[in-house]
């Protein structure tokens, strides 16, 4: 059964030490997680860029250029396809390094 606080200050005192302490932890924790998840992705050098027009998909720029959609994935790992927007710029060639 947890025990009550008798003294108000005494309380604050244990909840801001908790706080803290979770503030501290939670940080170092993602950066483990995060990591771990980046060691394991190539990291792409673009040789060739495609700025993006009014219009332009990824699939349309997959065909247009003669890619294959795993290499155009890989080479641009952060792009929202379902949210490409005009002046953005897309890699289409380039090599991929651990």
């Amino acid at each position: 059964m947890a025990k009550g606080c008798n003294n108000s200050i005494n309380c604050y005192f244990n909840v801001a030490l908790v706080l803290t302490f979770l503030l501290i932890l939670t940080p170092s924790m993602g950066r483990v997680f995060i990591s771990n998840s980046e060691a394991s992705q190539a990291i792409p050098t673009c040789t060739t860029i495609y700025n993006v027009d009014t219009g332009d998909t990824c699939n349309n720029i997959i065909k247009l250029f003669d890619l294959k959609a795993k290499d155009f994935s890989s080479l641009n790992p952060n792009l929202n396809c379902d949210d490409l927007f005009v002046g953005e710029y897309v890699c289409l060639n380039g090599t991929l390094s651990a």
